[in-house]
């Protein structure tokens, strides 16, 4: 039997991705899901909940480390945004990773496996993906396609960002999760932040959520297109419902070329959305498994194989 830790499980990747582990509970190798959320929660499709700090205590890391330890996981899946840069970091400590100190006895010592999976990409590409500015910089330096954009600082009100972008605009927080704090900027009265934020130009076509499995060291995994078919914002917002759309080839290639210029491995969900002129953007990239993974069923399986998994 394998056993995976889940973080997150209240949440709606965390949710989508206990539903889809359940049924391997009864497989001929069985997976024993653990789900840990900082809420108690009523029910879970998880077979065990436990409760864990949110990223930002300094329990954190710690309690996570124990629970990886006394239930001697296989396989760490985060889905939490603010926890993955700690993940990314700690990742060696929470795989069991013993450290190589040079000039130390144990340094000769033949080095021994990790003790588990930890399913996150690198350090430095968790960083780029959760600073929306910093994701769309990097893709514009690697060619891929994203609306124009700036930092929100670089302007002092709503208006003088129209009057040089155009508009309508799209406003988010630089670092953030799903659509909180995401408006629409249309008049030159509208509200207008400080700074922190990102200023896109609004691609008015379709949009999509692309969930992506891109193993590391090598070129195959998955991608599976999402149509959005209803937003909770109306024209921008979380994606309420989705449909699977084998013919949106051009918007599967730019979000991995996305992923693949950001350095992301692992599972990512990659939002898109057509422009003016019907070429895909990218809006931008979660390095973790997303909302609506429960419609892309390969991604998780082609996870699971990659670390050895059924």
């Amino acid at each position: 039997m394998k056993t995976v830790l889940l973080t997150g499980v209240g949440g709606p990747a965390g949710r989508a991705l206990a539903a889809q582990l359940r049924p391997f509970a009864f497989a001929d190798d069985p997976v024993f899901t653990i789900g840990a959320d900082m809420r108690e929660l009523a029910s879970s499709d998880a077979r065990l909940v436990l409760r864990i700090p949110p990223a930002t205590s300094s329990e954190y890391l710690a309690t996570l480390h124990h629970l990886l330890e006394y239930y001697e996981v296989d396989l760490l899946i985060p889905t939490v945004s603010e926890e993955l840069p700690i993940v990314a970091v700690a990742a060696p400590l929470l795989a069991g990773v013993r450290p190589s100190i040079p000039g130390h006895p144990g340094a000769a010592l033949p080095p021994e496996p990790p003790r588990r999976s930890v399913v996150i990409a690198s350090a430095a590409a968790v960083a780029l993906a959760s600073d929306k500015l910093l994701t769309m910089q990097t893709l514009r330096r690697a060619g891929v396609g994203v609306p124009d954009f700036a930092d929100a600082g670089e302007f002092h009100t709503a208006a003088s960002a129209l009057r040089v972008l155009g508009g309508p605009l799209v406003l988010k927080p630089r670092i953030s999760r799903g659509a909180r704090g995401v408006s629409v900027v249309r008049h030159a009265s509208d509200p207008w932040p400080a700074s922190g934020a990102l200023i896109q130009r609004f691609a008015p076509g379709t949009e999509y959520c692309v969930q992506i499995h891109r193993p590391v060291g090598a070129d195959d995994g998955a991608v599976v297109v999402l149509r959005k078919t209803a937003l909770s914002g109306g024209t921008i917002g979380n994606a309420v419902s989705c449909v699977v759309d084998e013919g949106a080839v051009d918007v599967g290639d730019i979000a991995w070329a996305a992923v693949t210029a950001l350095g992301v491995t692992g599972p990512a969900d990659v939002d898109v959305r057509r422009d003016d002129t019907g070429l895909p953007v990218v809006l931008e990239v979660n390095a973790r498994f997303g909302a609506q993974s429960a419609a892309a069923p390969a991604v998780l399986s082609s996870v699971l194989r990659a670390h050895g998994m059924p």
